[in-house]
């Protein structure tokens, strides 16, 4: 197999299919993870030789040791030249009021998945000798904003998963990203916004009602998928260098909260907007 060939979980929607979508236009080879098959239809369609729809849940631990040998004997000695973490969930709400399930839930899917499928395609990526792993983060990896905690945690965890594998794999010739957009037009954040609605009979009901329309008002802000595939096409042509990348309008806003402001300011700054 000459053709270049990628591996994206989460291609349903927003930067999974959006990247299967560029990918496959761009005549690579595409495995894409998917819920069902319907979810497929469009890309399957449209590139009934290079797109293959693979129903699987990136909780499920017991297949994928099958599921990745399957294709890694498919892809020969030229190994695999692009593994794109993408499935991921957001779970809202206060860390005292989420269930214990819930919480684990956000990190089974966000962090513990990316490190089991990420171990089960190394060698195919090791294999190759010159390939890439991208891993798509969040500004809520470098921001923790209330009521979105569980979901920062995950992708804080992300960032250092992605400097870890980036250090060890040096000697292999595996580089590994990790994209931290701001909002983007996907349906992680309108599900997100509604997902508040269930504590409102909590003590924390007012503020996170007032989360819950910031995040609405963010949505008619965010950017465009397309800004994300940008990046992941100069990563692949070798023009982005940089270990991560910011992805949001207002970049240098979060660089600046992160790096020159103290968290008391940031704190206070939270307090008027939410809790005032």
């Amino acid at each position: 197999m000459n053709e270049k060939t990628a591996f994206i979980t989460g291609t349903s929607s927003g930067i999974g299919a959006a990247t299967a979508d560029f990918l496959c236009a761009s005549g690579w080879k595409v495995y894409g993870t998917v819920r069902n098959l319907d979810d497929s239809k469009d890309l399957t369609s449209k590139y009934s030789n290079q797109f293959q729809a693979i129903v699987y849940d990136v909780r499920d631990v017991d297949t994928l040791s099958t599921l990745s040998k399957k294709i890694i004997d498919q892809l020969g000695d030229h190994g695999l030249d692009l593994l794109v973490n993408n499935a991921g969930i957001a779970v809202a709400g206060p860390l005292e009021e989420i269930s214990n399930e819930d919480f684990e839930m956000q990190l089974d899917v966000n962090v513990k998945s990316v490190f089991r499928i990420t171990n089960a395609f190394l060698p195919a990526l090791i294999k190759n000798g010159q390939s890439n792993i991208i891993n798509i983060g969040s500004i809520s990896g470098l921001f923790t904003s209330p009521f979105l905690g569980a979901y920062a945690i995950s992708k804080y965890a992300l960032e250092s998963m992605s400097d870890a594998y980036r250090r060890e794999l040096l000697p292999f010739g595996v580089d590994v990203f990790c994209l931290e957009p701001g909002p983007i037009k996907t349906p992680i954040w309108k599900k997100t916004a509604n997902a508040f609605d269930k504590f409102s009979n909590s003590r924390y009901a007012p503020y996170v009602t007032k989360i819950a329309n910031l995040s609405l008002k963010s949505i008619k802000k965010a950017k465009p998928v397309e800004e994300v595939v940008v990046v992941i096409d100069q990563i692949i042509q070798k023009k982005a260098l940089k270990p991560r990348y910011v992805i949001a309008a207002n970049k240098l806003f979060y660089n600046f909260f992160r790096y020159i402001l103290s968290d008391r300011f940031i704190d206070r700054q939270i307090k008027k907007k939410i809790y005032s």
